[in-house]
Protein backbone atom coordinates (compact mmCIF):
# COMPACT_ATOMS: atom_id res chain seq x y z
CA UNK A 1 0.00 0.00 0.00
CA UNK A 2 2.76 2.30 0.95
CA UNK A 3 4.48 1.50 -2.47
CA UNK A 4 1.28 2.19 -4.59
CA UNK A 5 0.81 5.62 -2.40
CA UNK A 6 4.42 6.49 -3.07
CA UNK A 7 4.03 5.80 -6.59
CA UNK A 8 0.52 7.81 -7.05
CA UNK A 9 2.36 10.58 -5.02
CA UNK A 10 5.74 10.55 -7.84
CA UNK A 11 3.29 10.88 -11.02
CA UNK A 12 1.26 13.70 -9.63
CA UNK A 13 4.23 15.66 -9.24
CA UNK A 14 5.63 14.51 -12.00
CA UNK A 15 1.93 16.17 -13.64
CA UNK A 16 1.94 19.23 -11.94
CA UNK A 17 5.36 19.64 -13.05
CA UNK A 18 4.87 19.00 -16.70
CA UNK A 19 1.39 19.66 -17.21
CA UNK A 20 -0.99 18.28 -19.88
CA UNK A 21 1.57 16.84 -22.25
CA UNK A 22 2.62 14.53 -19.88
CA UNK A 23 -0.92 13.11 -18.79
CA UNK A 24 -1.33 12.27 -22.53
CA UNK A 25 1.88 10.51 -22.63
CA UNK A 26 0.84 8.92 -19.17
CA UNK A 27 -2.55 7.70 -20.53
CA UNK A 28 -1.22 6.18 -23.88
CA UNK A 29 2.04 4.07 -21.10
CA UNK A 30 -1.46 2.61 -19.48
CA UNK A 31 -3.18 1.78 -22.62
CA UNK A 32 -0.07 -0.13 -24.03
CA UNK A 33 0.55 -2.14 -20.79
CA UNK A 34 -3.49 -2.95 -20.49
CA UNK A 35 -3.09 -3.94 -24.20
CA UNK A 36 -0.21 -6.13 -23.51
CA UNK A 37 -2.19 -7.71 -20.09
CA UNK A 38 -5.14 -8.47 -22.26
CA UNK A 39 -2.92 -10.89 -25.02
CA UNK A 40 -0.77 -11.87 -21.93
CA UNK A 41 -3.82 -13.63 -20.81
CA UNK A 42 -3.87 -16.53 -23.72
CA UNK A 43 -0.21 -16.84 -23.84
CA UNK A 44 0.07 -17.78 -20.45
CA UNK A 45 -2.84 -19.93 -20.34
CA UNK A 46 -1.72 -21.88 -23.24
CA UNK A 47 1.97 -22.30 -21.29
CA UNK A 48 -0.33 -23.71 -18.05
CA UNK A 49 -1.80 -25.94 -20.64
CA UNK A 50 1.44 -27.23 -21.83
CA UNK A 51 2.83 -27.36 -17.80
CA UNK A 52 2.27 -31.33 -17.78
CA UNK A 53 4.32 -32.21 -20.64
CA UNK A 54 6.81 -29.28 -20.72
CA UNK A 55 7.89 -26.55 -19.13
CA UNK A 56 8.40 -23.11 -20.98
CA UNK A 57 10.35 -20.29 -19.25
CA UNK A 58 10.61 -17.17 -20.79
CA UNK A 59 13.89 -15.34 -20.10
CA UNK A 60 15.06 -11.80 -20.89
CA UNK A 61 18.43 -10.21 -22.01
CA UNK A 62 19.37 -7.02 -20.68
CA UNK A 63 20.01 -6.05 -24.16
CA UNK A 64 20.60 -2.68 -23.71
CA UNK A 65 24.39 -2.74 -22.03
CA UNK A 66 27.05 -4.69 -23.67
CA UNK A 67 28.40 -5.87 -20.31
CA UNK A 68 25.26 -7.62 -19.39
CA UNK A 69 24.41 -8.74 -22.94
CA UNK A 70 27.82 -10.58 -23.26
CA UNK A 71 28.30 -12.32 -20.28
CA UNK A 72 24.80 -13.18 -18.61
CA UNK A 73 23.50 -15.40 -21.65
CA UNK A 74 27.28 -17.10 -21.54
CA UNK A 75 26.53 -17.85 -18.24
CA UNK A 76 23.33 -19.18 -18.82
CA UNK A 77 25.08 -21.77 -21.31
CA UNK A 78 27.29 -22.43 -19.17
CA UNK A 79 25.04 -23.60 -16.66
CA UNK A 80 23.03 -25.71 -18.50
CA UNK A 81 26.18 -27.37 -19.66
CA UNK A 82 27.03 -28.53 -16.04
CA UNK A 83 23.27 -29.38 -15.69
CA UNK A 84 21.69 -27.13 -13.63
CA UNK A 85 18.90 -25.88 -14.87
CA UNK A 86 16.68 -28.70 -13.74
CA UNK A 87 14.50 -30.79 -16.14
CA UNK A 88 14.72 -30.45 -19.93
CA UNK A 89 12.93 -26.76 -20.19
CA UNK A 90 11.99 -25.45 -23.26
CA UNK A 91 13.42 -21.59 -22.90
CA UNK A 92 12.43 -18.45 -24.71
CA UNK A 93 14.61 -15.25 -24.98
CA UNK A 94 13.05 -12.10 -25.75
CA UNK A 95 15.20 -8.54 -25.63
CA UNK A 96 14.64 -6.47 -22.75
CA UNK A 97 15.02 -2.56 -24.11
CA UNK A 98 17.21 -1.37 -27.18
CA UNK A 99 20.05 -3.71 -28.61
CA UNK A 100 23.66 -2.11 -27.72
CA UNK A 101 24.86 -4.21 -30.05
CA UNK A 102 24.00 -5.96 -33.54
CA UNK A 103 26.76 -8.57 -34.14
CA UNK A 104 26.34 -9.98 -30.66
CA UNK A 105 22.53 -9.76 -31.01
CA UNK A 106 22.94 -11.54 -34.48
CA UNK A 107 25.58 -14.17 -32.66
CA UNK A 108 22.81 -14.97 -29.76
CA UNK A 109 20.10 -15.80 -32.27
CA UNK A 110 22.42 -18.26 -33.08
CA UNK A 111 22.60 -20.38 -30.05
CA UNK A 112 19.13 -19.69 -28.59
CA UNK A 113 15.37 -19.23 -29.05
CA UNK A 114 15.53 -15.56 -29.30
CA UNK A 115 11.89 -13.61 -30.61
CA UNK A 116 12.02 -11.72 -32.54
CA UNK A 117 8.69 -9.29 -32.66
CA UNK A 118 8.95 -5.76 -32.61
CA UNK A 119 8.39 -4.18 -28.96
CA UNK A 120 7.87 -8.23 -27.80
CA UNK A 121 9.21 -6.59 -24.30
CA UNK A 122 6.16 -5.26 -23.48
CA UNK A 123 4.42 -8.27 -23.81
CA UNK A 124 6.95 -10.37 -22.25
CA UNK A 125 6.62 -8.11 -18.99
CA UNK A 126 3.11 -8.89 -18.40
CA UNK A 127 3.43 -12.92 -19.26
CA UNK A 128 6.22 -12.66 -16.58
CA UNK A 129 4.12 -11.04 -13.92
CA UNK A 130 0.85 -13.00 -14.52
CA UNK A 131 3.25 -16.41 -14.37
CA UNK A 132 4.45 -14.83 -10.85
CA UNK A 133 1.05 -14.21 -9.76
CA UNK A 134 -0.29 -17.47 -10.35
CA UNK A 135 0.62 -20.52 -7.78
CA UNK A 136 3.16 -23.05 -9.38
CA UNK A 137 3.80 -20.94 -12.00
CA UNK A 138 6.97 -19.36 -10.48
CA UNK A 139 9.23 -21.93 -12.03
CA UNK A 140 8.48 -20.51 -15.55
CA UNK A 141 10.08 -17.15 -15.26
CA UNK A 142 13.72 -17.32 -14.82
CA UNK A 143 16.00 -14.77 -14.37
CA UNK A 144 19.94 -15.24 -15.58
CA UNK A 145 22.54 -14.85 -12.87
CA UNK A 146 24.07 -11.56 -13.03
CA UNK A 147 27.92 -10.69 -12.78
CA UNK A 148 28.62 -10.94 -9.41
CA UNK A 149 26.99 -14.40 -8.98
CA UNK A 150 29.09 -17.40 -8.78
CA UNK A 151 29.21 -21.05 -8.29
CA UNK A 152 32.33 -22.72 -9.16
CA UNK A 153 30.95 -25.67 -11.31
CA UNK A 154 29.90 -23.58 -14.12
CA UNK A 155 32.81 -20.24 -14.38
CA UNK A 156 33.99 -19.56 -17.67
CA UNK A 157 37.65 -21.09 -16.85
CA UNK A 158 35.90 -24.64 -16.43
CA UNK A 159 33.97 -24.12 -20.30
CA UNK A 160 34.33 -23.52 -23.55
CA UNK A 161 33.61 -20.68 -25.55
CA UNK A 162 29.67 -20.78 -26.55
CA UNK A 163 30.27 -18.34 -29.53
CA UNK A 164 32.22 -18.52 -32.53
CA UNK A 165 32.95 -16.40 -35.77
CA UNK A 166 31.84 -17.50 -39.43
CA UNK A 167 34.52 -17.97 -41.96
CA UNK A 168 33.13 -14.64 -43.69
CA UNK A 169 33.52 -12.90 -40.20
CA UNK A 170 36.89 -14.11 -39.26
CA UNK A 171 37.76 -12.87 -43.11
CA UNK A 172 35.79 -9.62 -42.52
CA UNK A 173 37.81 -9.18 -39.11
CA UNK A 174 41.18 -9.60 -41.11
CA UNK A 175 40.52 -6.97 -43.49
CA UNK A 176 39.89 -4.64 -41.29
CA UNK A 177 42.83 -5.40 -39.33
CA UNK A 178 44.75 -4.49 -42.50
CA UNK A 179 42.89 -1.44 -43.08
CA UNK A 180 44.27 -0.29 -39.92
CA UNK A 181 47.73 -1.25 -40.73
CA UNK A 182 47.82 -4.66 -38.85
CA UNK A 183 49.62 -7.11 -41.00
CA UNK A 184 48.37 -10.40 -41.28
CA UNK A 185 49.38 -12.24 -38.50
CA UNK A 186 50.86 -9.95 -36.27
CA UNK A 187 49.29 -9.76 -32.51
CA UNK A 188 47.41 -7.14 -31.21
CA UNK A 189 46.47 -6.29 -27.16
CA UNK A 190 43.19 -4.08 -26.87
CA UNK A 191 43.33 -1.08 -24.31
CA UNK A 192 40.52 0.29 -22.95
CA UNK A 193 39.83 3.48 -20.05
CA UNK A 194 36.51 4.15 -18.70
CA UNK A 195 34.90 7.49 -19.56
CA UNK A 196 31.44 8.69 -19.00
CA UNK A 197 30.93 9.66 -22.78
CA UNK A 198 29.32 6.59 -23.70
CA UNK A 199 26.13 6.92 -21.05
CA UNK A 200 25.63 10.43 -21.39
CA UNK A 201 25.26 10.29 -24.58
CA UNK A 202 23.82 6.41 -25.14
CA UNK A 203 21.37 7.50 -22.18
CA UNK A 204 21.94 10.65 -21.89
CA UNK A 205 18.14 11.17 -20.02
CA UNK A 206 19.62 9.72 -16.73
CA UNK A 207 22.13 11.01 -14.58
CA UNK A 208 24.95 8.55 -14.47
CA UNK A 209 27.28 10.93 -11.90
CA UNK A 210 27.24 7.80 -9.58
CA UNK A 211 29.50 6.03 -11.82
CA UNK A 212 32.02 8.13 -12.10
CA UNK A 213 33.71 6.74 -9.18
CA UNK A 214 34.83 3.48 -11.83
CA UNK A 215 36.41 6.34 -14.64
CA UNK A 216 40.26 6.75 -15.39
CA UNK A 217 41.76 8.34 -18.02
CA UNK A 218 42.96 6.77 -20.68
CA UNK A 219 46.35 8.80 -21.15
CA UNK A 220 47.90 6.90 -18.49
CA UNK A 221 47.71 3.99 -20.70
CA UNK A 222 49.88 5.77 -22.82
CA UNK A 223 53.44 3.89 -21.27
CA UNK A 224 51.96 0.64 -21.36
CA UNK A 225 51.47 1.14 -25.22
CA UNK A 226 54.31 1.97 -26.02
CA UNK A 227 56.08 -0.37 -24.31
CA UNK A 228 54.36 -2.85 -25.45
CA UNK A 229 55.20 -1.96 -29.22
CA UNK A 230 58.35 -2.20 -28.10
CA UNK A 231 57.68 -6.22 -27.67
CA UNK A 232 56.04 -6.61 -31.42
CA UNK A 233 52.58 -6.39 -30.48
CA UNK A 234 50.02 -3.72 -31.92
CA UNK A 235 47.80 -1.86 -29.73
CA UNK A 236 43.93 -0.70 -30.27
CA UNK A 237 42.55 1.38 -28.26
CA UNK A 238 38.51 0.90 -27.71
CA UNK A 239 35.52 2.53 -26.89
CA UNK A 240 32.57 3.80 -28.49
CA UNK A 241 31.93 7.14 -27.98
CA UNK A 242 34.84 8.73 -25.99
CA UNK A 243 36.00 11.86 -24.34
CA UNK A 244 39.19 12.57 -26.04
CA UNK A 245 41.52 10.94 -28.61
CA UNK A 246 44.65 8.88 -27.47
CA UNK A 247 48.19 11.45 -27.77
CA UNK A 248 50.40 9.52 -29.78
CA UNK A 249 52.21 9.53 -33.21
CA UNK A 250 53.16 5.96 -32.78
CA UNK A 251 51.64 4.26 -35.76
CA UNK A 252 51.45 0.97 -33.96
CA UNK A 253 49.02 2.02 -31.74
CA UNK A 254 45.62 2.46 -32.99
CA UNK A 255 42.85 4.61 -31.68
CA UNK A 256 40.17 2.74 -33.08
CA UNK A 257 37.36 4.57 -30.94
CA UNK A 258 38.44 7.84 -32.17
CA UNK A 259 39.78 7.66 -35.76
CA UNK A 260 36.44 6.27 -37.21
CA UNK A 261 36.85 2.81 -37.23
CA UNK A 262 34.50 1.57 -34.62
CA UNK A 263 31.81 -0.74 -36.09
CA UNK A 264 29.38 -3.42 -33.91
CA UNK A 265 31.03 -6.21 -35.80
CA UNK A 266 34.77 -4.74 -34.13
CA UNK A 267 33.68 -4.52 -31.13
CA UNK A 268 33.29 -8.06 -30.91
CA UNK A 269 35.80 -9.30 -32.95
CA UNK A 270 38.78 -7.34 -31.63
CA UNK A 271 38.52 -8.41 -28.00
CA UNK A 272 37.45 -11.76 -28.56
CA UNK A 273 40.72 -12.54 -30.71
CA UNK A 274 43.14 -10.43 -28.87
CA UNK A 275 46.33 -11.17 -27.19
CA UNK A 276 45.40 -9.93 -23.91
CA UNK A 277 43.20 -6.93 -23.44
CA UNK A 278 44.17 -4.21 -20.70
CA UNK A 279 41.34 -1.98 -19.18
CA UNK A 280 39.03 -0.61 -17.50
CA UNK A 281 36.98 -3.64 -15.80
CA UNK A 282 33.71 -1.81 -17.24
CA UNK A 283 31.01 -3.62 -19.71
CA UNK A 284 33.33 -4.20 -23.12
CA UNK A 285 35.20 -6.51 -21.00
CA UNK A 286 32.47 -8.87 -20.98
CA UNK A 287 33.67 -9.89 -24.45
CA UNK A 288 37.17 -10.86 -24.08
CA UNK A 289 36.06 -12.87 -21.44
CA UNK A 290 33.15 -14.64 -22.68
CA UNK A 291 36.12 -15.49 -25.55
CA UNK A 292 38.24 -17.11 -23.22
CA UNK A 293 41.18 -13.82 -23.76
CA UNK A 294 42.91 -13.16 -20.75
CA UNK A 295 42.15 -9.87 -19.15
CA UNK A 296 44.32 -7.11 -16.66
CA UNK A 297 42.00 -4.76 -15.01
CA UNK A 298 43.39 -1.39 -14.37
CA UNK A 299 41.90 0.27 -11.47
CA UNK A 300 39.90 -2.10 -10.45
CA UNK A 301 37.12 -1.14 -7.76
CA UNK A 302 35.34 -4.39 -7.01
CA UNK A 303 36.14 -7.04 -4.64
CA UNK A 304 38.30 -9.90 -5.95
CA UNK A 305 36.18 -12.57 -7.29
CA UNK A 306 33.20 -10.40 -8.22
CA UNK A 307 34.65 -11.24 -12.08
CA UNK A 308 34.82 -14.89 -11.81
CA UNK A 309 35.47 -15.50 -15.24
CA UNK A 310 39.15 -15.10 -16.04
CA UNK A 311 41.28 -17.81 -17.09
CA UNK A 312 44.56 -16.10 -16.27
CA UNK A 313 43.17 -12.76 -15.22
CA UNK A 314 45.24 -9.88 -13.01
CA UNK A 315 44.23 -6.98 -11.33
CA UNK A 316 45.76 -3.58 -9.81
CA UNK A 317 43.42 -1.82 -7.07
CA UNK A 318 41.92 1.83 -7.55
CA UNK A 319 43.14 3.29 -3.69
CA UNK A 320 41.64 5.37 -1.71
CA UNK A 321 43.34 8.21 0.18
CA UNK A 322 42.47 9.85 3.45
CA UNK A 323 43.32 13.16 3.87
CA UNK A 324 42.85 13.70 7.61
CA UNK A 325 45.43 11.12 8.06
CA UNK A 326 47.51 10.92 5.27
CA UNK A 327 47.27 7.61 4.71
CA UNK A 328 45.37 5.07 2.24
CA UNK A 329 42.51 2.78 3.36
CA UNK A 330 43.51 -0.85 3.82
CA UNK A 331 42.14 -3.71 1.72
CA UNK A 332 40.12 -4.40 5.01
CA UNK A 333 38.88 -1.09 5.26
CA UNK A 334 37.86 -0.39 1.76
CA UNK A 335 36.27 -4.20 1.93
CA UNK A 336 34.19 -3.36 5.02
CA UNK A 337 32.93 0.36 3.97
CA UNK A 338 32.51 -0.90 0.44
CA UNK A 339 35.05 1.31 -1.37
CA UNK A 340 35.89 3.06 -3.78
CA UNK A 341 32.22 2.30 -4.64
CA UNK A 342 30.57 4.29 -1.50
CA UNK A 343 33.40 7.08 -1.83
CA UNK A 344 30.88 9.50 -3.45
CA UNK A 345 27.91 8.28 -0.51
CA UNK A 346 27.68 11.24 2.46
CA UNK A 347 24.05 10.46 2.77
CA UNK A 348 25.94 6.97 4.71
CA UNK A 349 27.08 7.97 8.24
CA UNK A 350 29.53 5.50 7.99
CA UNK A 351 31.12 7.07 4.82
CA UNK A 352 30.01 11.07 6.56
CA UNK A 353 32.61 10.20 9.15
CA UNK A 354 35.33 9.43 6.89
CA UNK A 355 36.35 13.53 6.43
CA UNK A 356 37.54 14.14 2.86
CA UNK A 357 38.72 11.01 1.02
CA UNK A 358 40.06 10.87 -2.85
CA UNK A 359 40.15 8.20 -5.46
CA UNK A 360 43.46 7.31 -6.35
CA UNK A 361 43.73 5.87 -10.25
CA UNK A 362 47.03 3.89 -11.00
CA UNK A 363 49.68 5.67 -12.60
CA UNK A 364 51.25 5.20 -15.73
CA UNK A 365 53.76 3.17 -14.36
CA UNK A 366 52.01 0.75 -12.37
CA UNK A 367 49.45 0.35 -15.57
CA UNK A 368 52.55 -0.28 -17.35
CA UNK A 369 54.13 -3.05 -15.07
CA UNK A 370 50.67 -4.92 -15.03
CA UNK A 371 51.06 -5.35 -19.06
CA UNK A 372 54.37 -6.12 -18.75
CA UNK A 373 53.33 -8.87 -16.18
CA UNK A 374 50.59 -9.98 -18.67
CA UNK A 375 52.68 -10.25 -21.48
CA UNK A 376 55.23 -12.10 -19.64
CA UNK A 377 52.91 -14.62 -18.01
CA UNK A 378 51.12 -15.34 -21.49
CA UNK A 379 54.93 -16.11 -22.57
CA UNK A 380 55.54 -18.13 -19.45
CA UNK A 381 58.58 -15.80 -18.84
CA UNK A 382 57.42 -14.86 -15.87
CA UNK A 383 59.38 -15.57 -12.75
CA UNK A 384 58.41 -18.18 -10.31
CA UNK A 385 56.69 -16.92 -7.23
CA UNK A 386 59.01 -16.06 -4.45
CA UNK A 387 58.51 -16.88 -0.76
CA UNK A 388 57.35 -13.37 0.16
CA UNK A 389 55.18 -13.36 -3.31
CA UNK A 390 53.23 -16.27 -1.74
CA UNK A 391 53.05 -15.05 1.80
CA UNK A 392 51.51 -11.53 0.58
CA UNK A 393 49.10 -13.29 -1.59
CA UNK A 394 48.04 -16.02 0.85
CA UNK A 395 47.50 -12.67 3.32
CA UNK A 396 45.31 -11.19 0.31
CA UNK A 397 43.33 -14.26 -0.02
CA UNK A 398 42.46 -14.84 3.21
CA UNK A 399 40.85 -11.33 3.25
CA UNK A 400 38.11 -12.66 0.70
CA UNK A 401 37.34 -15.81 2.16
CA UNK A 402 34.36 -16.09 -0.49
CA UNK A 403 37.21 -16.72 -3.15
CA UNK A 404 37.21 -20.37 -3.99
CA UNK A 405 40.40 -22.52 -4.32
CA UNK A 406 39.75 -24.52 -7.14
CA UNK A 407 38.69 -22.04 -9.38
CA UNK A 408 40.96 -19.43 -11.54
CA UNK A 409 39.90 -16.30 -9.80
CA UNK A 410 41.84 -13.40 -11.15
CA UNK A 411 45.04 -12.31 -9.08
CA UNK A 412 46.21 -9.34 -7.91
CA UNK A 413 49.31 -7.87 -10.17
CA UNK A 414 52.39 -8.78 -8.17
CA UNK A 415 54.19 -6.01 -8.14
CA UNK A 416 51.42 -3.85 -7.62
CA UNK A 417 50.78 -6.32 -4.18
CA UNK A 418 54.50 -5.82 -3.32
CA UNK A 419 54.49 -1.90 -3.68
CA UNK A 420 51.61 -1.69 -1.46
CA UNK A 421 52.01 -4.79 1.35
CA UNK A 422 51.32 -1.95 3.68
CA UNK A 423 47.42 -2.45 2.89
CA UNK A 424 47.10 -5.66 3.93
CA UNK A 425 47.67 -4.61 7.66
CA UNK A 426 45.00 -3.91 9.61
CA UNK A 427 44.94 -0.20 9.18
CA UNK A 428 47.94 1.10 6.49
CA UNK A 429 50.64 3.41 8.35
CA UNK A 430 51.00 7.02 7.14
CA UNK A 431 52.92 7.73 3.75
CA UNK A 432 53.73 10.31 1.37
CA UNK A 433 50.89 10.26 -1.65
CA UNK A 434 52.77 9.54 -4.99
Amino acid sequence: MNRLKLRIECNLKEIREKGMPCIFVKAGRLLLRLTALILAIPVVFFIVVLKPFMRVRFLKLRSDRLGHYGYEPERYLCQRDAGLHGPPNFDIFYNEGNVCNKQLKKMWESKLLVLRIPHIALLMTQVRLLLRKLPGCGEHVFEIQGIGDFHPSWSLCRTQPHLQFTPQEEEAGQEALRKMGIPSGAQYVCIYGRDSAYLNQAFSSRDWTYHDYRDDDIQTYLMAAEMLTTRGHYVIRMGHHVKEALKTTNPMIIDYAAKGYRTDFLDIYLPATCRFFLGNPSGLVAIPAIFRRPIAYVNFSQPPGFYNWDLNGIFIYKRVWKQEEKRFFSYQEMLELNLPIHCCRKDLPEIARLGEIDIVDNTPQEIQTLAMEMDDRINGRYPRMTGEDRSLLKRFKALYPHIHDDVKFSTIGAEFLRENADLLEKSSPSRIRV
